[in-house]
């Protein structure tokens, strides 16, 4: 299965992230990162579907995130 990691710049966003793709049916899951990139907070979201919804919603919502990594 096909995981899309997008850090987050702050713990704020992550939450309110979550919480938005979540509303929308959009399976996520809210992770501490371990070796975070310089500039954000140490949280993530895997998001495992429905990615470019999700990085729509996000983005219309103000939500800033970086596609940190692919794994699949």
């Amino acid at each position: 299965m096909t995981v899309i990691i997008l850090e987050m710049p702050s713990y704020t966003f992550a939450v309110k992230g979550e919480k938005l793709l979540k509303a929308r049916g959009i399976s996520c899951e809210l992770k501490r990162n371990i070796n975070a990139a310089p500039g954000s907070c140490g949280y993530s979201l895997h998001v495992r579907r429905d990615f470019n919804r999700a990085a729509e919603i996000l983005k219309k919502n103000g939500v800033p995130f970086i596609i940190k990594e692919k794994r699949g």
